[in-house]
């Protein structure tokens, strides 16, 4: 008994220190980004979470925008569009790494949109937010729109911050609120 006690052991110890070098590594493969564009994914996390949350189906909607000399919008396009009790960061959108102009840049405008309601057809915009983002190093990787949201009332919902993750490396910027 104590051989095979023994013998057990010394397959355990051998096994446990060879590990599985015999397993074939993942490769991970970044997504390229069209010319022009950065790749975009957008997830939501809740600060007070209750169950109500999936019957309001709350979901975030960021928009990039193009505006005239005036500053009003004359475009914009659906960079994402996430529901707080769907999957997370499943697909990828795109920023156009353009003006109004079609001059390549890294400054866009960005409208981030939280909405919720029973009726998908007439929802309550519970938090809003327009704003110039300049992209700097960021505009030449894959990023994760990350938004965290609360609850602030019935059917009110609130984006208490909101961060662009560099998918690379990790590096965050704050994009809401924003800075005055």
């Amino acid at each position: 008994m104590k051989r095979l006690a023994l013998l057990s052991l010394i397959a355990l110890v051998t096994i446990i220190a060879t590990g599985c070098g015999g397993m074939p590594k993942p490769k991970i493969d970044e997504v390229p980004n069209a010319a022009g564009t950065t790749n975009v994914r957008i997830a939501i996390v809740a600060s007070n979470y209750d169950s109500s949350w999936d019957n309001e189906k709350v979901k975030l909607i960021v928009n990039q925008e193009w505006l005239n000399n005036d500053g009003a919008p004359v475009q914009s396009e659906v960079v994402g569009e996430k529901a707080y009790n769907g999957p997370q960061a499943n697909s990828r959108g795109k920023l156009q790494l353009k003006d109004i102009r079609g001059n390549q840049t890294r400054d866009v405008n960005l409208g981030i949109e939280l909405k919720s309601g029973t009726d998908p057809l007439n929802q309550n915009v519970s938090s809003s937010s327009r704003f110039r983002w300049g992209m700097g190093s960021m505009a030449e990787t894959d990023l994760l729109i990350l938004a965290a949201v609360s609850r602030t009332g019935n059917n009110s919902y609130n984006i208490d911050a909101c961060y662009a993750v560099d998918l690379s490396n990790g590096r965050m910027e704050q994009l809401l609120p924003r800075n005055k």
